[in-house]
């Protein structure tokens, strides 16, 4: 059954079985985690967790800097508007996020994964898709 299973993702720790590489946000985020709390992920469903936590409090960092502090829904949700692509996802496929247009979901871009019988795992297979259009 496995054979046949196909998806599209952009969460690299959950989408494929190996071990994809840390970019920028994703490295930043477990050198903070280790050096604030001592919190060392151990596997790729540790880092899916972590890499949401450094996102979720990243992308609000950002949005009340814009604010200046005021938490005003209106406010944030503007500023992160006004991200556009300007945020590094730690979770995100490539770390692209795209908030432009009223996009609240954040990531710009996706592979397709499916089951690959040269490694017994899931993988990704092709090129990066959009996730914008």
């Amino acid at each position: 059954q496995l054979a046949n299973a196909v998806g599209l993702g952009w969460m690299p720790s959950l989408d494929s079985s190996r071990v994809p590489p840390l970019l920028p946000a994703g490295r930043s985020c477990l050198q903070d985690l280790q050096k604030a709390a001592g919190v060392t992920p151990q596997g790729p469903a540790d880092r899916v967790y972590a890499f949401g936590a450094c996102d979720t409090v990243g992308l609000y960092d950002a949005a009340l800097r814009a604010t200046h502090g005021n938490p005003d829904v209106a406010g944030v949700l503007a500023s992160v508007a006004a991200l556009r692509t300007g945020f590094a996802g730690a979770t995100s496929y490539g770390e692209r996020t795209d908030y432009s247009a009223g996009r609240r979901t954040g990531p710009a871009q996706g592979r397709i994964f499916a089951w690959s019988t040269a490694c017994t795992c899931f993988d990704y297979t092709g090129s990066p898709v959009s996730l914008t259009n």
